[in-house]
């Protein structure tokens, strides 16, 4: 079920799986490991909005009609705790406040320091990333 959070405007800090690989395959390079931290994240500004409707057409998936304001999607997501807590589920639940607030805030990382120091580029682009994504999904569909 894909849903699309308040106005979906907010800055989302995505990075595709093979661009971090690329960043941790540098990091252990580095000769003298000295604890630094690194943050890595693709390049492209992507909303909410935008990620939710390049998922569903990639998946084939229905577009979401309506957005769904982020305060009654913070009440779902506080019953959801309630329930897990009060039937002490062993799992998370399923949507929670955390998870929600993450989606919907906008969060941009600096990553001069690693493209500085350990020479990081991003290699796959959101467009990209989405098409290998609709290949594979197309795959596993069959």
């Amino acid at each position: 079920m894909i849903f699309k959070i308040g106005s979906g405007d907010n800055v989302l800090c995505l990075s595709y799986v093979p661009n971090l690989v690329d960043a941790l395959l540098l990091a252990a390079d580095v000769k003298k490991p000295d604890g630094q931290i690194y943050h890595i994240a693709d390049e492209e500004k992507i909303t909410s909005g935008a990620y939710f409707a390049a998922l569903t057409q990639a998946i084939g998936a229905k577009k979401p009609a309506v957005p769904i304001p982020f305060s009654v999607l913070y009440i779902v997501a506080f019953l959801f705790e309630l329930g897990a807590t009060l039937l002490r589920l062993s799992q998370p639940p399923l949507l929670t406040r955390y998870g929600l607030y993450l989606w919907n805030c906008t969060f941009i990382v600096d990553m001069s320091k690693a493209k500085k120091q350990l020479g990081y580029q991003q290699r796959v682009f959101f467009k990209e990333g989405m098409n290998q994504l609709a290949e594979w999904y197309a795959k596993t569909k069959t």
